[in-house]
């Protein structure tokens, strides 16, 4: 059968059709149409799966905001090495997901081991909406496409784990010959016992949250209501809310660098508002324990797991410039999508 049109003729069409269109949309549609396109626009492409520009730009956004910071407010030699960066993790990502796809046969999987991951997932958030509106966020349609993502994820763990096993090991050896080369680094540096409301400002306007943190702080000076309780009701951190707002005991070091230099100058038993990049915070110190020294056998486990997590991200990082020399064929990035980006996001 003969084609109804011939190539030429429907790509005229096509050209006639958009420039007729374009002259009866409002121009305030044609640029939300220039947005979409511009979101779909692929800027890489590993085997057989595409990376688009707006999945780069949540995933920068997203690591952006963790450090207090927005995609507009970069400089241009920022922004792109943000882009450069964030691009290499989203490319090695998906190799990796690829070389665990053609394993055969595939890495097992239990039901278990599933049901705990979607669970623990679903414990990230307060209700159904808002799983449901992270789900969309990260192009996840449904739960049986959340029950695949982390799946796939789960073997990308176990693939990962199995490569690098044999360079991970820590003798005590190892440890001792560590600990006499580090005496200054044992020490237990102060640490402070917190609890804490807490409203992130990603999700809320920050003079509201600060607000609403005020009226819980006077609930709690009149005693109408206990922390527990208000770590229930109003506390946005889900690894917290249900356990009375605890962070146990804390150094400097595991606490953000802004809300560290603010909590560590509070007194004991003086639930105050701090601001952090994070959000605002109702913090109170419920205990403090000064800085001291440890014997070897003391920090041997601290030590020990130490040195097998710098072991661990050293051989993962091995593993991934592995993969991406051995993909490097099936590895194609667009340069002229990445510059689109970079010139918009400056001059938007």
């Amino acid at each position: 059968m003969k084609p109804l049109f011939k190539p030429v003729v429907v790509l005229s069409l096509l050209v006639v059709a958009s420039v007729v269109v374009s002259r009866s949309l409002p121009d305030h549609l044609i640029q939300k149409s220039l947005r979409l396109w511009h979101s779909n626009q692929k800027v890489a492409q590993v085997f057989e799966q595409s990376i688009s520009r707006s999945q780069l730009e949540r995933a920068i956004r997203e690591q952006l905001w963790a450090h207090g910071r927005s995609l507009e407010s970069l400089t241009e030699t920022e922004l792109t090495a943000s882009i450069n960066s964030t691009l290499d993790d989203l490319v090695d990502h998906a190799v990796l997901a690829h070389e665990v796809s053609v394993m055969r046969p595939p890495l097992r999987l239990t039901d278990h081991e599933l049901e705990g991951r979607i669970s623990q997932f679903a414990q990230r958030f307060e209700n159904k909406s808002a799983l449901e509106a992270a789900m969309r966020a990260q192009g996840i349609a449904n739960p049986k496409a959340l029950a695949d993502h982390l799946a796939s994820q789960i073997r990308q763990e176990k693939f990962i784990e199995a490569r690098i096993a044999p360079a991970i090991h820590v003798s005590e050896e190892e440890a001792r010959s560590w600990y006499n080369a580090n005496p200054e680094s044992i020490t237990i540096p102060e640490r402070i016992q917190v609890r804490h409301l807490f409203l992130p400002t990603l999700d809320h306007p920050a003079e509201t949250a600060r607000q609403t943190l005020a009226a819980a702080l006077q609930r709690l000076s009149a005693g109408s209501a206990n922390f527990a309780q208000l770590a229930r009701e109003i506390s946005e951190d889900p690894a917290t809310q249900n356990s009375g707002g605890e962070l146990d005991w804390m150094t400097r070091d595991r606490l953000p660098a802004d809300l560290a230099q603010a909590v560590f100058l509070l007194g004991l038993h003086q639930p105050t508002l701090v601001e952090s990049h994070l959000g605002w915070h109702l913090i109170e110190i419920t205990g403090r324990k000064p800085s001291e020294a440890r014997p070897f056998d003391q920090a041997l486990p601290e030590i020990l797991a130490a040195l097998e997590t710098i072991k661990r991200q050293n051989a993962t990082l091995e593993v991934r410039k592995s993969l991406r020399r051995s993909a490097a064929p099936m590895i194609e990035i667009d340069p002229r999508a990445l510059a689109s980006f970079v010139l918009e996001i400056l001059h938007d």
